[in-house]
């Protein structure tokens, strides 16, 4: 069984104009009855085709033990930043009390926090921004495909 998509319609078009243009979807995901069973969600979705002619497909694997806490990710572009260097200073100065190890894992947890609240205060949130640019394209493609037009071409290159 074909589980879907979300997304443009299309993922492949030849990137001729007028009549010659062909749209086509050419890749699916496939499942098997049992699939049901196993407790594991699966979303597919269209990304955007530009600058190929052919749209890559984002795969999302969900379970119920996905709901455990999201890991910690360093950015590089955080220490190109001025003061980043000052918010890991003023959080690792501050005094913890305890073992060694016990200190170590506070003042992790600490600067933690501390880099969260300044990346939101410096940089906002830039997932949210990639996925905004993402869904700009794919609705220009979206645009495009239904009116395949010169219009709609500029303007995916716009997006």
């Amino acid at each position: 069984m074909d589980i879907g998509f979300s997304g443009g319609q299309f993922i492949w078009c030849n990137n001729r104009n007028g009549v010659a243009r062909i749209w086509k979807r050419l890749d699916r995901i496939l499942v098997n009855e049992g699939w049901y069973d196993t407790g594991i969600s699966l979303s597919v979705s269209h990304l955007a085709r530009d600058p190929s002619d052919h749209a890559p497909l984002l795969i999302s694997v969900s379970t119920r033990l996905d709901n455990k806490p999201r890991p910690f990710r360093f950015l590089n572009v955080w220490v190109e930043c001025d003061d980043f260097l000052a918010v890991v200073r003023e959080s690792w100065g501050q005094p913890c009390f305890g073992s060694p190890m016990h200190i170590l894992c506070q003042k992790l947890k600490r600067l933690r926090g501390a880099i969260q609240v300044w990346n939101k205060e410096v940089f906002g949130d830039i997932f949210q921004a990639v996925k905004q640019k993402e869904e700009e394209v794919r609705l220009a493609e979206v645009h495009m495909e239904e009116f395949d037009s010169e219009e709609a071409r500029a303007n995916l290159h716009h997006a």
